[in-house]
């Protein structure tokens, strides 16, 4: 008997061109997209509220913010990136409220992309 499901390696890594894909997201985005991008890799896989992101964030108006920031950004997603995100949004009538993840493989190319991008930056020693 075959199986469809894919290995360990296959299941969490990303083709290059996607890799790239993400690599341009994350470049053109602003300072409070990148931390909900940075904010979501640290916590892959998990759904969180909007309230709580809002929150920890320190978004100024809160979710209201967070809807604008997310807006803007489907629009370049679907201008831009074929309508690539690697936000997923989920709707959880349980707790009546819109949560919001990023999958494994592109939170652990995302935490690359930041982490490169802040050594980058880090300014030279002067003594």
């Amino acid at each position: 008997m075959l199986s469809t499901a894919p290995d360990e390696k296959e299941r969490f890594e990303l083709d290059p061109e996607r890799v790239r894909l993400l690599e341009r997201i994350y470049r053109e985005s602003g300072t409070e997209l990148r931390k909900l991008l940075r904010y979501l890799a640290d916590n892959p896989d998990r759904p969180i509220g909007t309230r709580i992101i809002a929150k920890q964030l320190e978004l100024p108006r809160g979710t209201g913010s967070l809807a604008g920031m997310l807006g803007a950004f489907g629009r370049r997603s679907t201008n831009r990136y074929e309508g690539y995100s690697p936000i997923e949004a989920i709707y959880n009538p349980v707790k009546d409220a819109t949560e919001l993840s990023m999958p494994k493989p592109e939170a652990e190319v995302i935490r690359r992309i930041a982490k490169r991008r802040k050594v980058a930056k880090r300014p030279k020693r002067t003594d």
